[in-house]
């Protein structure tokens, strides 16, 4: 078989949507898949600018073929102008690159065209008729109500051959929106567990020079998603509720960004009456180096606040290489966290939007770092089934079933 994946994304980028975008084009390939990858020509940032073997900065082991089709990329422009007009440029950008997609597209003999970009599709079913070929799009989530677009994104997801959605309540409203139910599969993210053959503990923490003899908390990705607050606030208010409580050597570790944002979290920290020292910021690191950090903390936390699109619509990637780290997971009891995560069985969950419960499910892993290692034992095995081979593997049996 032979698969165009069609991804309006900067290729490299600091985002999740990358890891999770070359993971599956690459566990495609292990799957005996032909892939091309189709992406924009994008303006790239002063850090990204610096990677010189895409292949080996995300550890893709089988290549596939990669194509870079033409955009008028003026998001750069995004920070000089007022925010109502991000999403013109935005507009302008991913509709230049999907017409270029289409056309390119329509002369690749390609039988399967993959994509999480519904608009992408939006454009080439009106030529389907020329090309007859195996939509299928990928949801991370549900189209917002009033939106203008939302009854054009609906009517594509109604159209496609297949859908792939990320967890159960996210298949309920697209059935619920008219999508027939035998052609959604669930589908959760993934991991690439051959990252994480890892050394101990003390030689992770030697190697990213992380301070020894304190308890590390930590933290791995994006501060913010789509706009909303991923819950930092709430995690550096249960270091400070530790710290009251005595237990002041605990540190925060948070490994990404924006680092722009480091300057209201340290404010924070010295509210909670925080040392100095007690808050480590170490921005972004490329996807081969988050495994070694996971593995130098004492535990990892999930701290999403309760959103519809936390509680409902997400699968972060951290969770799954949280799992595959081998340290204790403590995170936000959501539907969607749950859908993975058991509280006494392979992690530890606590109330969301509550600093002190969040300090109490971090202190239960501390105090007791028995049962903390038998929770991570539990969850690395069950990670085992959750990798990106064996996601490839479920949606082209979905895709290929009648």
């Amino acid at each position: 078989m032979k698969l165009l994946y069609v991804a309006n994304a900067r290729i490299p980028t600091e985002k999740a949507h990358g890891v999770q975008i070359m993971g599956m084009c690459d566990a495609f390939v292990q799957n005996s898949v032909e892939v091309e990858l189709v992406v924009p020509f994008r303006v790239q940032t002063a850090q990204m600018r610096r990677v010189r073997n895409l292949w080996a900065y995300y550890g893709i082991r089988n290549r596939f073929q990669l194509t870079r089709l033409p955009s008028l990329d003026v998001l750069f422009l995004d920070r000089r102008l007022p925010r109502g007009l991000s999403y013109l440029l935005f507009y302008v950008q991913a509709l230049t690159f999907y017409v270029c997609a289409v056309l390119y597209s329509l002369v690749r003999p390609r039988e399967m065209l993959y994509s999480r970009d519904w608009m992408f599709f939006l454009l080439w079913l009106p030529w389907r008729w020329l090309r007859r070929r195996t939509l299928v799009l990928e949801e991370h989530t549900f189209p917002h109500r009033g939106w203008w677009g939302a009854r054009l994104h609906l009517a594509v997801s109604r159209r496609v051959d297949r859908l792939v959605v990320i967890t159960h309540p996210l298949k309920e409203r697209f059935v619920e929106a008219g999508v027939p139910a035998r052609r959604i599969l669930v589908a959760p993210d993934g991991v690439d567990l051959e990252h994480f053959v890892l050394p101990s503990r003390r030689e992770a923490l030697r190697q990213l020079g992380l301070p020894v003899g304190r308890c590390i908390v930590g933290y791995v990705g994006r501060f913010h998603t789509l706009g909303m607050a991923k819950g930092m606030d709430s995690l550096v208010q249960a270091v400070g509720e530790l710290y009251r409580q005595g237990q002041t050597d605990v540190v925060l570790c948070l490994v990404g960004g924006p680092l722009k944002m480091a300057g209201a979290y340290r404010e924070l920290a010295v509210q909670e009456g925080l040392a100095a020292d007690s808050l480590i910021f170490v921005g972004h690191v490329s996807p081969l180096k988050v495994p070694l950090y996971m593995r130098a903390f004492d535990l990892c936390v999930m701290p999403f606040p309760w959103t519809e699109h936390y509680a409902y619509y997400m699968s972060p990637l951290k969770m799954f290489e949280y799992m595959a780290s081998g340290t204790p997971i403590v995170a936000t009891d959501l539907p969607s966290t749950r859908e993975i995560l058991r509280d006494g069985e392979n992690a530890v969950l606590v109330e969301p939007d509550s600093s002190k419960a969040l300090a109490q499910g971090i202190r239960r892993v501390l105090e007791m770092p028995d049962r903390g290692q038998r929770l991570s034992a539990r969850a690395c095995r069950e990670v085992s089934a959750l990798t990106w081979e064996r996601r490839a593997e479920a949606i082209l049996a979905f895709v290929g079933a009648d």
